[in-house]
C-alpha cells in the first residue's frame, strides 16, 4: 500500500492526476496536478512563481491527507513552501486545531504572489490629498464616504481612530494586497469631512504589508502597525506619523526574533495615569499568544511576553487589547481547541499580568463560513472595552458565534453555502462589573428571528462617558443572505440593555458576485472609534459591483436629557428577611426604576450594586436581605425612550429582621511566600475577615496547579484554618508554581464568602545533586517505576507505555510502546531535574519503526519541557554526544510529529545507548518525555526504553528533604 501511494506522487509531479487504490476503509488521497496549479490557476508557466510552486510538490513528507481537500483556500504547495521555512512550528490535524498549524495572514500572502508573479517588491499607490478622494454622498447618517478613493485594486480589513486629545484629527488604514502590497493609510484633519491617502514605507526587505491598526498618542503623533511580509517570515512593524497621518515613519520590529506573527491589534492608553501613552501590542506567533508594550518614557519596547498558557489550547487567534483611564490594561483572546474566551489584566502599565480569567465559551473554533462570507469565512474575532471611573470598573467583550440553538451548536452545523440553513451567526457580548474579576453569562445583542448572519463585530467604548457601541455586517435585508449592511448598536447603561439596530450604509454588499476578491472578501475585522459622542467606523464596502474599498460614516448619538432623581420614600422590614422600599416620581418624570442597595448606614454604606431594574413604579420588595444587617437604599429613575438614567435619589436605610445569613467580608489570601528554609514549603498569610453575622470566623484553603482555577471541594487543602496564616507542607513539587485562594466562613451559619482573590509562589527546596537511576524494576505508581514522579500516557489512540519483559538492559523489564496502524501517540514522562554544570543523560533503547530513514512514517522522539509540561520541544541533534535521532518524521500521513527530528526505522535487537550533554539548559528545571507517533497505516514493532541514568543531576521532585535518588528505567 505504502508503494502505491509513494508511486502516485511520483506521477503527480509530472502533472498525471491519480488515484491510488486503497481499501473499502480508506479515503484515496487526491492531490492537484503540477498543471493543474499552474496553468488552470492562470499563473505564468515561466514565471518566479510557477518555479517556486515545482519546488514545493513533496506533498507526501509534508502534509497529511486532509489537507488536499480541507476549507481553507490554501493551496498545497504554498502548505509545504511555509512548513520548510518554519520547521519550528506544530502543525497539528483540523481536527485538533481548526488552523492546522498556519498563519491565517498566509492567505494574503498567496494573493499577493498570485498578482506579483516575479515575487518581487511592488510600487506604492500614488498619495492622495484631502479633495482628490472621493468627496462625501448624502446619506442617514452623516459623511457616510469612500475614504479610499475610487479602487481598480481591493482594500480589506481596516481600523479607524480618532485622536482623543485633538478629535478633528482621524486615521484609518487598510490592507492593500493586490495593489502594490503596502499597508494603505487614510487621514483626515477636519473631523472626517474631507480625506487624503497614502502608503506605509516598506523596511528591512520586506515585499507586503498585512493587518492594519491605528491610533494616537497624547502629542497628536500617529502610530500605526502592520505585519512586515518578506518570503515566509512575518514580523510585527510599527510607524508613526508627526504630520497627522500624511507621512509616515519606520519605528521599529517589537516581535524581535519572532518570524510567524499574525493578527496583532495594537491601543495607545489615552488616560491620564500614570500608564498614560503606554502602547500595547497582542499577537500570536505560532499557537500562543504574546503581548509587547511601548514605555513612553524609554521609547522601547518590552521582549514580548507570553500572555497564553495552558489554559488556552489550540491556536490563540483573533485577540484584542484595549485599557481603561486608571492604567488598567487588558488582553482578550478566544482559542481555536478548547474554544474558551479569555482575558488577563495588569495594573502596573503592563509590567506584570494577573492570572487568566475565562470570559465565556465559543460553540465554534476559529472561524464560520455563512452564505455571503464563505471562502475568507467569519473570523472568531474579540473585540474588547474598558471603562472606569469613581463608581465604575467596567470591561466588556464581544465575538461572533453560532446562535447555540439545536443544529447551530458546532462548526458541523455550519451554514457554508446554505441559505437555507436554520444555523445562523450572531454577535454575543459578555460584561464585568469588577474590573475583569467575574463574567456575566453571554447574551446575543440582536437575535433577529429570521434566516440572516452577522460578522466582523467591533467595539467601542466612548471614555468621556462609558457608552458602549458596536457595528457590524448584518444580511437580514437580503433573503439570499448573500447581501450585507452595516449596523450600528449602543447600550447607554454599561452593556445591560442595547438600543435597536441602526443601518449605516445606504447601499448592500455582495461579496459573493461576480468580480470579487474571493480571497480576502470583507477582511477579518472592521474598525470603530467614538469620542464625546460621536463614532466613527471603518468597513469594508463593494457597493453596486465595484472594488472593494474603504467606507466610513459619522455617527452622533442625540444627547440624552435625564429624568429628575425621584423622592424616596421609606425603607421597612415587613416581615422576616424582607425589606419594603417606597418612593415618588421626580421632575420630569421617569417611567421606570432601578434600585441599588448598600450595606451599611447611610452616612457610611458599602458599595451601592443594582438589586432591580425597569420596575413599574414604587414599592419594591426585597426579599434577599440578611437578619440583623442594616442596609442602605437609593432609587434612580429611567426614560426608556432615551434610555437615560437620573442621578440616585437621596439614601433611606433600615435593620431587617429574621435569621442572619450573610457571610463575612474578606479582601482574600494577602500574600503567598517561600520561606527558603531547609524544608519545602509555602506560607499564607491574609487579613482578617470581618463578620456580618454572629461568627466566628475561620478560613478555607485552596489550591490548584492551573491559573485562575475555581475553589472546589476537589482542590481544598485545608478547613476551619484559624487565626490568619497557613503553611502548606503538604507534598510540593521543586519549581512548580501553586496557585492558591483563601475563603472566610462563618462558623454560626457556615456561609462561605466568594472572593477570586488568587496568589501563587513556587517551593524551592534543597537540590541534592549526584547520580541518578531508573530501571523500571520497582513498584511505584504507574507501574515498574523505581522512583516516583515518573507518569505515562496515551495521546492519541488507544495504546499506552507499558511493562515489559520482552527487551531490557538490567536486569529484566523495560518500558515498551508498541505501534499501531493508525494515528496515535503516547508519551513516558520522566520527574523534574534540575540541571547543573556537567550533567549528563544517557538511557538504552531498541525500536523498530514503519518506514525508512528516507521515509520514517512512524517514530520516537525525545522531548523536553522547561514548564512542568505545559509545552515541549524536541532535544537539539547537538545535545546528542551517541546515538541521537537519525531521520526526519514524513508529514504526509497524519504522524502526530510530522515533520520532527526522531528515531526512524531500526531493527529490534540488543539495546544501545544514547548519550546528551545538557549543558546547554544549565540551571533549567527539565522533564523528559520518550513520545512515539504513528501514522495512518502500516506498523513496526515499537520501542524499548531502558536505565535511564543522570549524572550531576539536582532532585527536583517532591519538596523536602531526600536521599540522593537513582534513576533506571527501560522504555519499550
Amino acid at each position: 500500500m505504502r508503494k502505491l501511494i509513494l508511486a502516485a506522487f511520483a506521477m503527480l509531479a509530472l502533472g498525471l492526476t491519480v488515484t491510488v487504490p486503497v481499501s473499502a476503509a480508506t479515503e484515496p488521497t487526491k492531490w492537484p496536478s503540477l498543471r493543474s496549479q499552474i496553468e488552470r490557476s492562470g499563473i505564468q508557466p515561466e514565471s518566479a512563481l510557477a518555479q517556486l510552486i515545482k519546488e514545493n510538490q513533496d506533498f507526501a513528507n509534508w502534509l497529511r491527507p486532509e489537507e488536499s481537500k480541507d476549507n481553507r483556500g490554501l493551496p498545497p504547495w504554498i502548505r509545504v513552501w511555509w512548513r520548510k521555512q518554519h520547521p519550528e512550528m506544530e502543525y497539528p490535524p483540523i481536527s485538533v486545531d481548526p488552523t492546522g498549524g498556519y498563519p491565517l495572514v498566509l492567505k494574503e500572502i498567496y494573493e499577493w504572489m498570485y498578482h506579483h508573479q516575479d515575487l518581487q517588491r511592488g510600487t506604492p499607490e500614488p498619495d492622495l490629498a484631502p479633495g482628490q478622494v472621493i468627496p462625501a454622498i448624502a446619506a442617514t447618517i452623516t459623511g457616510e464616504q469612500r475614504i479610499s478613493g475610487a479602487q481598480t485594486t481591493p482594500r480589506s480589513e481596516s481600523d479607524i481612530r480618532i485622536n482623543f486629545f485633538d478629535p478633528t484629527k482621524i486615521i484609518s488604514a487598510s490592507n492593500s494586497i493586490v495593489g502594490g502590497g503596502f499597508q494603505s493609510q487614510f487621514w483626515s484633519t477636519d473631523g472626517g469631512s474631507t480625506w487624503g491617502q497614502t502608503t506605509l514605507p516598506t523596511t528591512g526587505g520586506d515585499t507586503s504589508h498585512s493587518d492594519p491598526t491605528v491610533d494616537w498618542t497624547s502629542d497628536s503623533m500617529g502610530w500605526s502597525s502592520t505585519l512586515g511580509v518578506q518570503g515566509g517570515t512575518l514580523r510585527l512593524r510599527t510607524y508613526n506619523s508627526a504630520n497627522f497621518g500624511q507621512t509616515w515613519t519606520f519605528e521599529a520590529t517589537p516581535s524581535a526574533a519572532q518570524t510567524s506573527v499574525d493578527k496583532q491589534m495594537h491601543w495607545v492608553d489615552h488616560g491620564a495615569s500614570a500608564c498614560a501613552n503606554r502602547q500595547y501590542i497582542t499577537y500570536h506567533n505560532g499557537t500562543p499568544a504574546f503581548v509587547t508594550v511601548r514605555n513612553p518614557g524609554t521609547n522601547t519596547w518590552s521582549a514580548p511576553f507570553q500572555i497564553t498558557g495552558a489554559e488556552s489550547t489550540g491556536t490563540a487567534i483573533g485577540g484584542d487589547v484595549k485599557t481603561n483611564a486608571m492604567g488598567d490594561a487588558f488582553v482578550f483572546w478566544p482559542t481555536t481547541t478548547n474554544r474558551i474566551i479569555g482575558v488577563r489584566k495588569s495594573t502596573d502599565c503592563g509590567a506584570t499580568w494577573a492570572p487568566f480569567v475565562q470570559i465565556g465559551t465559543t460553540f465554534d473554533g476559529f472561524d464560520i463560513g455563512v452564505p455571503s462570507f464563505n471562502n475568507r469565512r467569519a473570523l472568531i474575532y474579540i473585540s474588547g472595552g474598558a471603562f472606569r471611573n469613581g463608581s465604575k470598573n467596567l470591561v466588556h467583550a464581544s465575538w461572533t458565534d453560532l446562535t447555540g440553538v439545536a443544529g447551530c451548536t458546532a462548526a458541523a452545523n455550519e451554514p457554508g453555502a446554505n441559505a437555507a440553513s436554520t444555523c445562523k451567526t450572531r454577535i454575543w457580548y459578555s460584561r464585568s462589573t469588577d474590573g475583569g474579576a467575574t463574567w456575566s453569562a453571554k447574551v446575543m445583542i440582536n437575535n433577529q428571528a429570521s434566516l440572516n448572519d452577522q460578522y466582523n463585530q467591533w467595539l467601542a467604548v466612548d471614555e468621556t462617558t462609558g457608552q458602549v457601541a458596536m457595528i457590524y455586517y448584518d444580511t437580514v435585508d437580503d433573503a439570499t443572505r448573500l447581501r450585507s449592511n452595516v449596523y450600528y448598536q449602543t447600550s447607554f447603561d454599561d452593556g445591560v440593555t442595547w438600543q435597536p439596530p441602526v443601518k449605516v450604509t445606504t447601499a448592500q454588499t455582495n461579496e459573493t458576485g461576480g468580480g470579487q476578491d474571493g480571497g480576502n472578501q470583507y477582511g477579518d475585522y472592521n474598525g470603530l472609534s467614538g469620542f464625546a459622542g460621536n463614532f466613527w467606523p471603518s468597513w469594508t464596502d463593494r457597493r453596486g459591483g465595484a472594488r472593494e474599498e474603504i467606507w466610513t460614516a459619522k455617527i452622533n448619538d442625540p444627547a440624552c436629557t435625564a429624568p429628575g432623581a425621584p423622592i424616596t420614600g421609606t425603607a421597612t422590614a415587613t416581615a422576616a428577611n424582607q425589606v419594603t422600599v417606597t418612593w415618588t416620581n421626580g421632575a420630569p418624570a421617569s417611567t421606570s426604576f432601578n434600585v441599588y442597595r448598600a450595606i451599611g448606614t447611610c452616612a457610611a454604606p458599602g458599595t451601592f450594586t443594582q438589586v432591580a431594574t425597569g420596575l413599574a413604579g414604587s414599592p419594591f420588595v426585597d426579599n434577599a436581605v440578611s437578619g440583623s444587617v442594616t442596609y442602605a437604599y437609593r432609587i434612580t429613575g429611567r426614560d426608556v425612550t432615551a434610555n437615560c438614567e437620573s442621578t440616585q435619589s437621596t439614601c433611606v436605610e433600615v435593620t431587617a429582621t429574621g435569621t442572619c445569613n450573610l457571610p463575612p467580608t474578606f479582601a482574600g489570601l494577602t500574600t503567598v511566600s517561600n520561606p527558603g528554609t531547609s524544608g519545602c514549603a509555602l506560607n499564607l498569610a491574609w487579613s482578617a475577615a470581618t463578620p456580618q453575622c454572629a461568627g466566628p470566623i475561620s478560613y478555607n484553603v485552596y489550591r490548584s496547579t492551573t491559573a485562575g482555577f475555581t475553589p472546589m471541594v476537589a482542590n481544598q487543602i485545608a478547613t476551619g484554618v484559624s487565626p490568619t496564616s497557613y503553611s502548606d507542607t503538604s507534598p510540593l513539587m521543586n519549581g512548580v508554581t501553586y496557585y492558591y485562594k483563601v475563603r472566610a466562613v462563618d462558623g454560626g451559619n457556615s456561609q462561605e464568602e466568594t472572593n477570586v482573590v488568587e496568589k501563587s509562589n513556587a517551593p524551592t527546596g534543597p537540590i541534592a545533586v549526584g547520580s541518578f537511576s531508573e530501571t523500571f524494576e520497582g513498584a511505584m505508581s504507574g507501574g515498574g517505576f523505581d522512583n516516583a514522579g515518573w507518569t505515562h500516557s496515551a495521546i492519541t489512540g488507544a495504546n499506552d507505555w507499558v511493562l515489559s519483559t520482552a527487551q531490557s538492559q538490567t536486569p529484566t523489564h523495560s518500558q515498551s510502546s508498541v505501534s499501531l496502524a493508525s494515528v496515535s501517540s503516547r508519551q513516558l514522562v520522566s520527574p523534574s531535574f534540575v540541571i547543573q554544570a556537567g550533567t549528563t543523560m544517557s538511557f538504552f533503547h531498541t525500536f523498530a519503526f514503519e518506514g525508512t530513514l528516507a521515509q520514517c512514517f512512524d517514530a520516537g522522539v525525545l522531548q523536553t519541557s522547561n514548564n512542568g509540561g505545559m509545552t515541549w520541544t524536541t532535544m537539539p541533534d547537538a545535545n546528542f554526544t551517541a546515538g541521537g535521532h537519525n531521520g526526519t518524521v514524513n508529514g504526509g500521513f497524519s504522524n502526530p510529529l510530522a515533520a520532527s527530528r526522531a528515531w526512524c526505522a531500526g531493527t529490534i535487537g540488543a539495546m544501545t545507548q544514547v548519550t546528551l550533554n545538557l549543558a546547554t539548559f544549565n540551571g533549567q528545571t527539565l522533564k523528559f518525555r520518550w513520545i512515539e507517533g504513528d501514522d495512518s497505516s502500516a506498523i513496526g514493532t515499537g520501542w524499548f526504553v531502558d536505565s535511564v541514568a543522570f549524572s550531576q543531576v539536582g532532585t527536583a521532585g517532591v519538596c523536602t528533604p531526600s536521599p540522593v535518588q537513582l534513576l533506571d528505567f527501560e522504555i519499550q
